[in-house]
């Protein structure tokens, strides 16, 4: 029985001989003491620094395929590496709306589609004119496929694709460039040589760390 109580005082006797036999080491070392004490805070906050990096590596991935969308599909003509066509002028290479007639019907997988051209133009109102601004011309599906909400106004509509409208949405960043009013709906702007009709404003396109998508 008294060697059972001795046991707790052996044990409290060890960790005091081994707290001051470390003590003693440090304060006789005192410059290799902290030189190892610093290399271990360096190692341990280097590890720490990789590991919030890499989770906010994977963070910022994932945001980025959220915006860009998980069930997208981007079809776009180039040139073959060889034969006849291998040179051949863009616009046999190029898509014709033609060749998208039946898509739905013949690809059931295939919830919605939208054709995509863009280049540079001219755009103007009133005084105002920005130079070689980037254009885009899509289809009435654009908005859904691509997630983008409407802050002003109405999207493209199938009556304006079957009667060719000249209509157009813009974003904030235009509108300002321009000095249009907030509510600038049906206000008319020059592209190029043409008028067109403002019939919405969608938000700005969401940022992407690694440029996802086209």
């Amino acid at each position: 029985m008294k060697f059972l109580l001795n046991i707790p005082l052996s044990f409290l006797r060890l960790v005091l001989q081994s707290i001051h036999l470390a003590t003693s080491q440090i304060w006789a070392n005192k410059v290799r003491s902290v030189l190892t004490t610093l290399g271990i805070i360096i190692g341990v906050a280097s590890v720490t620094a990789v590991i919030a990096a890499l989770t906010g590596l994977k963070t910022t991935i994932m945001a980025d395929l959220e915006t860009f969308g998980t069930n997208k599909v981007f079809v776009a003509p180039n040139w073959p590496d060889s034969g006849p066509l291998k040179n051949a002028s863009w616009r046999l290479i190029k898509f014709k709306p033609e060749q998208f007639d039946g898509l739905l019907e013949h690809c059931p997988s295939v919830k919605d589609f939208t054709r995509v051209s863009g280049f540079n133009e001219s755009v103007r109102y009133g005084e105002r004119a920005i130079e070689s601004a980037r254009i885009t011309c899509v289809d009435a599906a654009w908005l859904d496929i691509e997630s983008r909400s409407l802050l002003e106004g109405r999207p493209f509509s199938l009556v304006d694709e079957t009667q060719g409208r000249k209509v157009c949405l813009i974003d904030p960043t235009l509108r300002d460039k321009l000095r249009l009013d907030r509510d600038c709906v049906d206000e008319l702007i020059i592209i190029g040589n043409n008028s067109f009709r403002i019939v919405g404003v969608i938000e700005e396109r969401p940022s992407m760390a690694f440029g996802v998508g086209g």
